[in-house]
């Protein structure tokens, strides 16, 4: 059984304070993310986490399914370009592995965390699972399994903003799901 206080403050102690919680039924698994991913997106079909490498829209909204408690953080980040994207990136899956780690760690074993884009982990993705330098920490991001982020940050109550510009500040959202 999940103790929420027990959770937030691994959140809180990690460096995430904005954050809502949503159940995993409610996330909105949309066939139209999907094809912004395949028609749009520069990472479909090169990231081992990315579309087409990641489970059909069913067996994500299975997935969700399976987990009532999912913390959906908000982070700010200011980029310029793709360089500086790809190290905040890095960055910030590190620190959520961790995050999640710490969160297994207290009992809550089905814990994973989803990046807030795609799984920058390595400098060069393999592009495929079967070959991915790091199978055991590699993690898809919301999107990848369909999830409409600004219709999931709105139903949270976050206000959900495009960035007009590069390097204006901009949010983007990680799940942790929980149990």
């Amino acid at each position: 059984m999940l103790d929420r206080a027990d959770v937030e403050k691994l959140l809180r102690q990690s460096g995430y304070d904005d954050f809502r919680w949503l159940a995993g039924a409610q996330l909105p698994v949309r066939q139209w993310v999907r094809f912004k991913c395949r028609y749009g997106c520069p990472n479909f079909g090169t990231h081992a986490a990315c579309p087409p490498s990641v489970p059909n829209l069913d067996e994500c909204r299975e997935f969700f399914a399976d987990y009532e408690h999912v913390a959906v953080l908000r982070l700010s980040a200011s980029v310029s370009g793709l360089e500086e994207d790809e190290v905040w990136n890095r960055h910030v899956g590190q620190a959520l592995l961790e995050l999640e780690r710490s969160v297994f760690l207290a009992g809550y074993v089905k814990a994973q965390v989803l990046f807030p884009g795609p799984c920058r982990l390595c400098r060069t993705c393999s592009g495929e699972r079967r070959t991915c330098h790091r199978p055991a920490d590699i993690r898809p991001s919301p999107e990848a399994l369909g999830v409409d982020i600004f219709g999931t940050a709105r139903l949270a109550g976050f206000e959900a903003a495009i960035a007009q510009t590069a390097g204006q500040p901009m949010a983007r959202y990680a799940f942790l799901m929980v149990a």
